[in-house]
């Protein structure tokens, strides 16, 4: 759990360690469950009715990689900004703070990181999941690893309904002048 104890926070600029195991694992959420290790440090600027809470750090969770399925860990570098305000009802107005942060209203106490942390990390996954950017996958016919060597399937045929346009390819490849 990472927490920052305003109550113990002094005026200025100061860090914050990050080295934690967070999980998300609501069985009431369509989200699926997610364990991450977050690592680094965030930068904690507290002034008189605000705290502001930013930085980049490194996260790593098991993941399973989209062509070869084998199991892999995930390395990324989310970014986080939060905003902490201490006293909202002070003339402060929390539709004028920018829309990319995480606000959260608490005058004392300790605040909880670990949702906004998480939500970095998930914001920061890629949409494909590949263990190497070479990856070259599973055979569609075999399920063969192409990474482990080539497989025994015999080389696809050729398919006659695309003959045309094979036909056109190969013509603009001869004579790439020709279609201007």
């Amino acid at each position: 759990m990472v927490e920052l104890n305003l109550d113990r926070l002094e005026l200025g600029r100061s860090t914050l360690p990050l080295d934690a195991d967070l999980k998300r694992d609501d069985p009431d959420s369509d989200l699926p469950p997610l364990e991450v290790h977050v690592h680094g440090e965030l930068t904690v600027d507290a002034m008189e009715q605000r705290v502001l809470v930013r930085g980049d750090f490194q996260a790593e969770q098991p993941a399973t990689c989209d062509r070869c399925a084998r199991p892999f860990v995930l390395g990324t570098r989310p970014e986080i900004e939060m905003m902490i305000l201490r006293n909202p009802s002070r003339g402060e107005d929390p539709q004028d703070e920018e829309e990319d942060a995480w606000v959260v209203h608490q005058t004392r106490g300790v605040v909880e990181l670990d949702e906004p942390l998480v939500e970095a990390v998930v914001l920061s996954l890629p949409q494909k999941m590949l263990c190497r950017e070479e990856c070259r996958g599973l055979c569609p016919r075999c399920g063969q690893d192409l990474n482990d060597g080539s497989c025994r399937c015999p080389k696809e045929s050729h398919d006659s309904r695309w003959a045309a346009l094979e036909k056109l390819r190969d013509d603009e490849e001869q004579d790439p002048d020709a279609g201007s």
